[in-house]
């Protein structure tokens, strides 16, 4: 490998720096977000990246050895970045990337060995990998990004795709054993480690805003809205109404034998009728109506093609249709039953608070189905495990 020039050099002096200072703010990361998957391999990345331009100098004639743990660290940075952004993308891991990594590690120690005996092909192939594991972080982190942390996925697929051009740009020029480090590698690697981690830790913030959003809009257990939010969004709907805009029925939901199945299944079994009755709930309605979970066993829904009561009855059928059923669960039978109170915005004649206590009436005045039992199979089941809490019981 030839020497570097005294351009070379100064990139290289500010190159490790920077990375050194992108690898802190990942791990700080990490540890400020434990439960984030994909940036303990990023900063692990960046440090054996950093690591990697430290020992940039020690290459130059060095041993068969030293060159091949050198080659060997490089591209464990590249494939540490590339399964970092696999799992934050939601990737299961799987025991064969870590095969072909090892596979991978050891071929480019192999290369580096054979490079510094003087053949000039093993540096092209081992710049075409990196060129190729970059390709494949670029593709990783842009395709299919969507929802907030898109615009940081994207930017660090393109910081990303501008070192896989620097290094398949090297290879074609004769690879690292011939060309070293020029000034234009150098310079497009740091501007990875400067652009990179800003655009990971942008896609960090926008996935955590959106989560914390999630936690105030929305019930945990069945992905509807709460009833805080439902609340807030019936107001405003009201109030376009009050102004004539169009007009909704209220619909209130009480799934029965839900206390029953906790105490006699346990509360998974609970969650999981919570949870299959708000899916049935969300595909009943129409696109544009609201459904929420407002309480344990409560939830509640804005229809907006139940104008008038004709049309309010016939919603109200198609969801006792579609709502009430079985449910197998665990080698039982579950039947989901509900009581339903509705109304429509003109039987309260323009006024919410109207509106509310209406509903909440004729869902006092429901009667259960009779005879229909929460569960049906086995005929007995063991007891739920004392100290086991159902998230059924908790509030929307």
């Amino acid at each position: 490998m030839p020497p570097l020039t005294p351009e070379s050099s100064l990139l290289q002096t500010a190159a490790i720096p920077l990375a050194v200072a992108a690898w802190a703010g990942l791990a700080g990361l990490r540890h400020v977000n434990p439960q984030a998957s994909g940036p303990a391999w990023w900063a692990a990345a960046l440090g054996a990246m950093a690591l990697t331009l430290a020992l940039l100098p020690s290459t130059v004639d060095a041993s068969p050895l030293g060159a091949s743990l050198h080659a060997m660290l490089a591209l464990a940075a590249m494939l540490a970045a590339l399964e970092g952004t696999l799992r934050f993308r939601g990737r299961p891991v799987q025991p064969r990337r870590w095969q072909l990594g090892t596979v991978a590690l050891v071929l480019a120690g192999g290369l580096a060995w054979l490079g510094a005996g003087g053949l000039v092909w093993p540096g092209r192939a081992l710049d075409a990998a990196h060129a190729a594991v970059a390709l494949a972080l670029a593709v990783v982190g842009a395709r299919g990004a969507s929802g907030a942390d898109r615009v940081g996925l994207r930017l660090a697929a393109a910081f990303a795709l501008l070192l896989g051009v620097a290094y398949a740009c090297r290879a074609w020029a004769g690879g690292g054993a011939v060309l070293g480090a020029p000034t234009w590698w150098l310079l497009a690697l740091m501007i990875f480690c400067a652009g990179w981690p800003v655009s990971l830790l942008l896609a960090c913030y926008g996935r955590a805003h959106t989560r914390v959003r999630a936690l105030a809009t929305q019930d945990l257990l069945t992905s509807l809205s709460n009833g805080r939010h439902f609340e807030t969004r019936l107001a405003s709907f009201a109030a376009e109404a009050g102004r004539g805009g169009p007009q909704f029925g209220l619909a209130v939901l009480s799934l029965d034998g839900l206390a029953e199945v906790n105490r006699l299944l346990g509360s998974d079994a609970g969650d999981a009728m919570l949870a299959e009755f708000a899916r049935r709930l969300r595909r009943a309605v129409r696109h544009d109506d609201l459904v929420a979970r407002t309480g344990g066993q409560e939830f509640a829904a804005v229809l907006f093609g139940a104008t008038d009561s004709e049309a309010l009855q016939a919603t109200l059928d198609r969801l006792v249709t579609s709502l009430q059923g079985p449910l197998a669960w665990q080698g039982h039978a579950l039947r989901l039953h509900c009581r339903i109170g509705a109304a429509t915005w003109g039987e309260a004649q323009g006024r919410l608070d109207d509106l509310r206590a209406l509903t909440d009436r004729r869902l006092s005045a429901a009667q259960p189905v009779p005879g229909a039992g929460p569960w049906v199979s086995p005929a007995s089941t063991p007891p739920r495990p004392p100290g086991t809490r159902s998230r059924a019981s908790d509030p929307g």
